[in-house]
């Protein structure tokens, strides 16, 4: 877990006061019931509510992120049903998925019987596509990944959960295709936050493991192929760092591959702490007013 710190310092000093007449008055002071608020003395100074100057500190915390394989499958063709997926409660559903088909082929994904969304696919020529499904905020329950083609060829998938992100959470992703033993998703544009995860997914055609070593420090997650022929994989890290970030892996052995990198900010919370220490007819008196927020 990581978190960042921010604080600022709100003083507001003395009293200001106008002229009524012969009569001075304070013209605003701070209300200590709310200490972001002001309001009017209409005593003319005759309360000598004392004046108060206030801390403010605010503290945000990063929620931590936690992957979880779920479970993978394969099908030669129709439809794809991988049982019993156990999603925990405003948790994220991840599916990665492998065609053997043309760029222009469509596919659906749903969880529960609740649709996920597409958040990236590439296609390398016509020999495999990639894409990943996502649903987030979810309510637990547990029950089935289908996968529908838009055809009949053969198709794998992994499932993973991914719990700490927030409730809209996808932020920069890049994708690219190629032959050569080191499939990378190229770089995405600068993540928006610092916390985030980063989620990669390759697709090779070859039906067992093709090897090599993810890179970057990337986190191996699941892998499955087909009877026959194209497999997939995916992978994840959780950075605290703006940046552009690639997902590739070194030492594959085969060389027809299609790779993509989304990148999930992570959820936050904050709390907020005001402070307060009398600077008028009562000096020295000194109060505190925690307040919380979403």
């Amino acid at each position: 877990m990581s978190n960042i710190v921010q604080s600022r310092v709100v003083d507001f000093g003395r009293q200001r006061w106008t002229r009524e007449g012969l009569l001075y008055r304070p013209a605003r002071r701070l209300n200590p019931v709310r200490p972001d608020q002001w309001y009017r003395c209409r005593c003319k100074g005759a309360c000598n509510w004392p004046l108060w100057k206030w801390n403010e500190a605010i503290q945000q915390f990063v929620a931590a992120i936690a992957v979880t394989a779920k479970g993978k499958g394969t099908v030669d063709s129709g439809n794809l049903t991988i049982a019993s997926i156990a999603i925990a409660e405003g948790a994220s559903v991840f599916v990665s998925v492998i065609q053997n088909t043309t760029p222009t082929a469509t596919c659906t994904v749903t969880w529960n019987g609740i649709s996920l969304t597409s958040n990236k696919s590439i296609t390398y020529l016509t020999h495999n596509k990639i894409w990943l499904f996502t649903l987030h905020g979810v309510t637990g329950a547990t029950g089935s990944v289908v996968v529908t083609p838009a055809n009949s060829y053969e198709l794998s998938a992994t499932v993973s959960q991914v719990t700490g992100l927030a409730a809209s959470p996808v932020d920069q992703s890049a994708s690219a295709s190629g032959r050569s033993t080191t499939p990378s998703s190229g770089a995405s544009d600068t993540t928006t936050q610092a916390d985030e995860l980063l989620f990669g997914v390759v697709g090779n055609d070859i039906a067992t493991d093709p090897g090599g070593t993810w890179d970057d420090s990337f986190v191996a997650l699941q892998g499955q192929g087909g009877s026959s022929s194209r497999y997939v994989r995916d992978a994840y890290k959780v950075v605290s760092a703006t940046a552009a970030y690639t997902a590739s892996i070194t030492g594959d052995t085969k060389d027809y591959w299609t790779a993509l990198i989304v990148t999930y900010k992570a959820a936050t919370a904050y709390v907020e702490a005001f402070s307060g220490i009398n600077l008028g007819m009562n000096r020295g008196i000194a109060r505190s007013m925690p307040t919380q927020r979403p």
